[in-house]
């Protein structure tokens, strides 16, 4: 259990968190955290990406130690503590939002309220246990009033479509097309939209459908969709995240992150920093040459808690880790999982899976005060680290997807998944997503 503080009323209350940090320099407070996932074209097969943007909260104690602060709407209920929410290799999940049971991985169209369609992108829940669910290939975003207690629960309304029966993707003011990754920040809901090449921005979130957009970052107005590499323009967004009042957004597939000084509240705001690139004109991937600490091969699922920064570097098989935000452009990382060095980009190493290694994490990326969760795509699983790690290729302490670490095999049951993209921890409940099964997982911890 975390400590929840509203700075509005400086009134500490439980809770437990995840995704993101604050506009005044720390996490939205989480003490937990999550993150996001992404729409794939055929020239890149889906089930080989994993959501992830992740963030841990400001601490607060009943005696009013500060570590950070936030000035918004506290990410609720995640989980987070001194001592890790124990989890076991393999284990079954508990509950499944988008199916009826475990067996079934239907996405029927049109949708209903209770069905999904590959469900990339780590969900949120909010500071009043309103969670949300990125919906992608649907073009929408679930609003449900809590989270689930039982299998195949209704949503109570769509953002991007106009109701819980209709689909297809748009590009204005209150139209999405494959939305990912969703977080809360100050009372403002901010969201990737991976197929419009945007991030879009509600000053608050909507009460219903279809909600209308305030800002977008990444495009000039929101009629646009243009994949032009400058400082102003997006192209496939995974990702997104608030530290220290700066906005961080994972620019797919122009190799890199951008970095807003601070949360745009006008159309076509260009950035200020860019990392993976030397420039904000270069976009080839690995800098167009050898994998290294400054490049990035499709960066999606990210995590900061205001010091730190965690991303997932989808194509060169590897997490990143920034053991403090960059402030310079093309910052190399400080630390590397998922391969023995900086110079190696191996699937699995080129070897069989094992702890340590990876196959295209894909948008999933969660940290609380003891626990880092990686959504291994590739390889069908989700990795977790017990304590968070300080030294390259740092071998994961439990898997879940899998019976154990060998393993990599994709199936539809309670406890096996098709391509993870997204996770949450919300107190001792881990949210993932299973697009390839069109349907998140709820596994119960202790």
């Amino acid at each position: 259990m975390g400590i929840r503080v509203d700075l509005q009323t400086a009134v500490p209350t439980f809770w437990v968190a995840t995704h993101h940090v604050s506009s005044c320099g720390a996490p939205e407070f989480w003490l937990g955290c999550a993150d996001s996932p992404k729409l794939m074209t055929e020239s890149r097969m889906k089930t080989k990406r994993s959501y992830a943007l992740l963030a841990i909260g400001c601490l607060f104690s009943i005696a009013a130690v500060l570590l950070g602060c936030s000035s918004g709407e506290l990410a609720s209920i995640l989980g987070g503590g001194s001592s890790p929410v124990i989890f076991t290799n393999g284990q079954s999940a508990n509950i499944v939002i988008g199916q009826v049971d475990f067996v079934s991985s239907a996405s029927p169209n049109p949708p209903t309220a209770s069905s999904l369609n590959g469900s990339y992108s780590s969900p949120w829940v909010t500071s009043a246990g309103v969670l949300i669910l990125p919906d992608e290939n649907n073009d929408r975003t679930l609003v449900f009033n809590s989270i689930p207690t039982s299998n195949g629960a209704s949503a109570t309304y769509a953002i991007g479509q106009l109701d819980l029966v209709s689909n297809g993707g748009g590009t204005s003011a209150t139209k999405t097309s494959c939305p990912e990754q969703v977080i809360v920040v100050g009372g403002k809901m901010i969201q990737a939209d991976y197929c419009n090449n945007r991030v879009i921005i509600y000053n608050s979130v909507p009460s219903g459908s279809p909600g209308t957009i305030d800002v977008v970052v990444g495009q000039v107005d929101k009629v646009s969709s243009a994949s032009t590499c400058d400082a102003g323009t997006l192209d496939s967004v995974e990702s997104v995240a608030v530290a220290n009042g700066k906005l961080i957004v994972t620019d797919g597939d122009h190799n890199r992150i951008l970095i807003w000084n601070s949360i745009p509240t006008s159309d076509g705001v260009p950035a200020n920093l860019v990392l993976g690139q030397a420039d904000f004109t270069s976009c080839a991937e690995n800098r167009g040459g050898a994998v290294g600490a400054n490049t990035l091969g499709y960066p999606n699922g990210m995590w900061t808690d205001g010091t730190r920064l965690v991303v997932e570097d989808d194509d060169n098989n590897r997490v990143l880790i920034w053991n403090s935000i960059p402030t310079t452009n093309g910052q190399p990382a400080d630390l590397v999982l998922g391969q023995p060095d900086f110079t190696s980009n191996g699937d699995n190493q080129g070897g069989p899976a094992s702890a340590a290694t990876m196959s295209f994490p894909y948008d999933g990326v969660f940290f609380t005060q003891s626990q880092l969760f990686i959504t291994d795509n590739g390889n069908n699983r989700v990795l977790i680290w017990n304590t968070f790690p300080t030294t390259n290729d740092k071998p994961a302490d439990v898997v879940l997807g899998q019976p154990d670490m060998a393993t990599i095999s994709s199936s539809t049951t309670a406890s096996t998944m098709d391509g993870p993209a997204g996770i949450l921890l919300v107190g001792k409940q881990l949210i993932v997503s299973d697009p390839g099964n069109h349907r998140y997982l709820i596994f119960n911890g202790r």
